[in-house]
């Protein structure tokens, strides 16, 4: 009977080892390719999404045989970015990315001089929106109003976001609209591959080595650099044309840039200097940039309030 019992203790403790070792050692680094997009997952448990138009950074991490990818959501609504521009003699200029039509947002001074961002049911944008005022206020403050009617999008709260201009006049905000707020996403792990827990009817999705993927690492690098650049990034590198360095072909290092104080900008020091254009509006002119170091916010609940008529844009149809 004792020898039966200790059997029985034996093949517990045997099962209770092995078991989770199953799926803690899991191997699921690779690419996973389906319906357009390609889920990217590394070593080092951090995961990127692919996608036409989209570009999603997170980590990851495995409870049995789940997967779960949880992404690096934006941490508020609106990321403003400030210099000093000796051009400006008075007032300011401020330029907006990240414009989308159902857009429910509002800039100024508050609580008496909001006003709408964009048009009601704005269409047709253009780029670069930059806009001129003869006003600097002290604090210049951003309401969001909007709200996502996808579910599979993660609802963004609403806030409203004080910036302090202090030694400032030149300014771009980055409005992360409700489009880049992203639930998990969850798979359960086979021998196939991964299977979607959101959806049931979805094929199984096919791993592929990483390398295989990349032919270039460098190609891997930059897809992360660009999202690390536009989420997690102290200031944004400019040309006059608002080409920011995020989205520029390749990354950027300021290191090897002159700094022009006169001016507040960086020159490339192997550029003759009768060929620098500082105003170019060509959208590829890398050799004059504008440093702009993200401002920090006081965040607070949107309270009531009433915007003034008309808006700072206009986006419309002709």
């Amino acid at each position: 009977m004792k020898m039966i019992i200790r059997l029985y203790v034996i093949f517990f403790l045997i099962s209770a080892v092995l078991i989770p070792a199953q799926y803690k050692n899991t191997d699921v680094e690779g690419v996973y390719n389906g319906g357009g997009t390609s889920f990217i997952i590394k070593k080092d448990n951090t995961f990127l999404v692919v996608a036409m138009g989209t570009l999603i950074k997170g980590i990851w991490g495995i409870d049995k045989n789940i997967i779960t990818l949880t992404p690096k959501n934006p941490d508020a609504p609106f990321y403003l970015y400030a210099r000093k521009n000796p051009d400006i003699k008075g007032g300011m200029r401020l330029m907006i990315s990240g414009n989308d039509s159902a857009n429910d947002i509002y800039v100024g001074t508050f609580p008496n001089k909001m006003k709408r961002l964009f048009n009601e049911d704005a269409n047709c944008f253009d780029y670069p929106y930059v806009h001129h005022s003869k006003e600097l206020p002290e604090i210049l403050t951003f309401i969001d109003q909007t709200k996502s009617d996808n579910p599979y999008q993660m609802q963004a709260q609403n806030m409203m976001q004080h910036f302090r201009t202090a030694g400032y006049n030149d300014f771009i905000v980055q409005y992360m609209s409700p489009g880049l707020y992203h639930n998990p996403f969850r798979f359960e792990i086979k021998k196939e591959g991964l299977k979607s827990l959101s959806d049931t009817d979805s094929k199984m999705i096919k791993k592929q080595n990483l390398k295989e993927f990349f032919k270039n690492e460098k190609e891997l690098q930059f897809l992360e650099d660009s999202f690390d650049m536009a989420y997690s990034t102290d200031f944004k590198l400019v040309n006059y044309a608002y080409n920011t360095n995020d989205d520029m072909s390749e990354k950027i290092d300021i290191a090897q840039y002159k700094y022009d104080p006169v001016r507040n900008v960086y020159v490339n020091p192997y550029a003759p200097a009768k060929s620098l254009n500082y105003k170019s509006d060509d959208f590829h002119y890398t050799d004059v940039l504008m440093k702009f170091e993200r401002v920090k916010s006081e965040n607070k609940t949107v309270p009531d309030f009433k915007p003034l008529p008309g808006s700072v844009f206009v986006a419309k149809c002709q």
